[in-house]
Formats: C-alpha cells, sequence, structure tokens
C-alpha cells in the first residue's frame, strides 16, 4: 500500500515514465493480479455470462444450419442417356447413384439409388414382350392393377393403393404413356410405363413418406416428368417411304454406334 501511495504522489512525468519502464514485467504483472483480485464475484461471472451466451448463440446457429441441410429440397438436375438402342433418357439428383444390374430376366435393368436415404431410388427396366403398344398391353386401368399386384408382392403384404393413373403422349417423337401413382404407409410410388418395337420400359420410383413432405417433396413426380423413350432403331428397319424393305446395307448403316455394347450388356 506504501508503495502504491508514493506512485501515485509523483508528479513529474519523467520520473513516472522511468519508474514504469524500469520493470514492465512487474507492471504486468500487477495489472493481471488487479484483474483477477478487483471484484472476482463480479467480472468473472459476467465473463462467463458472456461466454455461455456466445456459445449457446453459436449451438443454435449451427443447429438450424444443419436442419436447414437436412430439409434442403433434392431436385433431379443431372440426365441420365441410355444406350442409344434403347433410346431413353431421364434426370435424376446428382447425389444420387446409377448403377446397372445383370444376371436377371430383364433386357434391361438400372437403378438410380440414394446414398444417403437408401429407401429413395429409380428403377428403370425394359422387358421383351409380344405387343407393340401400350394398348395391346391393356387399359390405364388393368395395367394400375396389374402393377397393384407386383408391387404389393414385393411389400410382403403391406397394403398399397393406387392414387391416380392417367394416360400421357408426347407429340413429338409418337409415344404413348401410362403414369400411375401409389402409395403404401411407408413409401409413395410413381411409375411410369411406355411400349416401342416390343420392349416394355418401365420406371419406378419409390420414396420414404417420411421424406415426400420434406427434401424430396415432388421428387417422383419431377423424375417421371422427364423421363422419355424414343421409337426404337428396330421401327427404323421397317418399310421405307416408298414401300420398299430397306436393303441389306441400310441395315446396318441405321444401327446405333452402341449396339455392341448393348448386346455385349456393357451399357
Amino acid at each position: 500500500m506504501a508503495a502504491n501511495k508514493l506512485f501515485l504522489k509523483s508528479t513529474c512525468s519523467s520520473c513516472l515514465s522511468a519508474k514504469t519502464a524500469r520493470r514492465p514485467g512487474k507492471q504486468f504483472l500487477s495489472m493481471v493480479n488487479a484483474v483477477n483480485d478487483e471484484a472476482p464475484s463480479q467480472n468473472s461471472r459476467r465473463d462467463f455470462l458472456q461466454l455461455a451466451v456466445l456459445l449457446s448463440a453459436a449451438s443454435s446457429a449451427t443447429g438450424v444450419l444443419a436442419e436447414d441441410e437436412a430439409s434442403q429440397k433434392i431436385t433431379a438436375n443431372k440426365r441420365y442417356q441410355g444406350p442409344s438402342a434403347y433410346g431413353f433418357s431421364f434426370n435424376y439428383p446428382k447425389s444420387w447413384k446409377p448403377n446397372k444390374r445383370i444376371g436377371n430376366k430383364h433386357l434391361y435393368d438400372l437403378e438410380v439409388k440414394s446414398e444417403k436415404n437408401k429407401d429413395a431410388f429409380v428403377e428403370v427396366t425394359i422387358d421383351h414382350v409380344e405387343i407393340n403398344s401400350l394398348k395391346d398391353f391393356g387399359s390405364i386401368d388393368q395395367v394400375s392393377s396389374k402393377l397393384l399386384s407386383q408391387i404389393q408382392k414385393s411389400k410382403k403384404g403391406e397394403p398399397v393403393k393406387v392414387i391416380k393413373s392417367y394416360e400421357q403422349q408426347d407429340k413429338k417423337l409418337g409415344m404413348n404413356y401410362y403414369v400411375i401413382e401409389l402409395e403404401s404407409e411407408r413409401d409413395r410410388i410413381v411409375s411410369k410405363l411406355a411400349i416401342t418395337a416390343q420392349q416394355l420400359f418401365c420406371m419406378i420410383i419409390t420414396v420414404p413418406q417420411s421424406e415426400a413432405q420434406g427434401s424430396l417433396a415432388g421428387l417422383g413426380e419431377e423424375i417421371v416428368a422427364s423421363f422419355s423413350v424414343k421409337p426404337n432403331y428396330l421401327e427404323n428397319f421397317q418399310v421405307t417411304a416408298k414401300g420398299q424393305a430397306p436393303s441389306f446395307t441400310e441395315y446396318f448403316q441405321k444401327l446405333p454406334s452402341d449396339i455392341g455394347r448393348v448386346e455385349r450388356g456393357d451399357f
């Protein structure tokens, strides 16, 4: 205390500078001690409360950010182009992974699956049929019943119902489609079918009900709307405009460039 009084009584600025300069380390230590000793119940508590408020705010912001990312709407923003011999394409989320399945009864079997949600996926299959149009396959109601029966079997008894079904036409390409929407307790399912050159194209999109109103809302309908099938190359080998069958060399000229890959199953 005596030293402090002596220090305060000095009015000589040069002396004050000299005294301060002589022991900088001790002056810094005194300042630290003063902060620690002066009203510890007020300063330290105030600092702690301020830190707690900052941490709470940061935690809340992180939680909101994580929630926003989890609920961010997923869109079909990447194009899948099938082999030209089959002539189909569609959009799907770029974060999903396409996987061509082989070794089964289908001519073509593709699955595009979400890596984060294994219950959300797209399936595209192509099968040989002895008909050339959807009308020959059945009416929209008949085909809806067939699809419903097939999906119910895959769900192993889980109730499934048709929400709505309708016909769709691509006038530019001259293709007709059936679009069928179904739902079960767990999933929302949207399907689109087409037939050309004795090949049945069937797309099925499955989205969990838990995500159907969230990040995957409307995704099934978006993918289905983008699904397009061109008349198969076999249809180009029929008759020419003059009513004459194409020559043998014309067949090879019209073959798609990737026909070899298709025949080998390398697609």
